[in-house]
């Protein structure tokens, strides 16, 4: 549904719902976090002023957890970690237009 309507933010609710339903209390490992992640980013350069990308984005960070055998530290600092990457993205699409 996102790929057919970037702005279909039902669509984008539907997703987080989804993942948060997958990650019940263990959260969201590396990979998934990953490719959410991507997938997130790949929509924002498609329309960045979409509002609906950039909160899932920030909403990945009420599901994000790398167990500490992972090299993780608990939610916050994970999910702080893996996002930290869309600064510089909002840099990048803020300074095109």
């Amino acid at each position: 549904m996102i790929a057919a309507d970037v702005r279909n933010n039902s669509a984008w609710n539907q997703r987080m719902f989804a993942l948060k339903g997958k990650a019940g209390v263990e959260g969201v490992g590396r990979d998934v976090t990953r490719e959410e992640l991507a997938m997130a980013r790949a929509y924002i350069l498609c329309a960045p002023n979409n509002e609906a990308p950039w909160a899932y984005v920030s909403g990945l960070a009420g599901v994000v957890v790398l167990p500490e055998g992972d090299g993780g530290v608990g939610r916050a600092t994970a999910a702080l970690a893996s996002i930290a990457q869309f600064g510089d993205l909002a840099h990048e699409v803020g300074s095109d237009g």
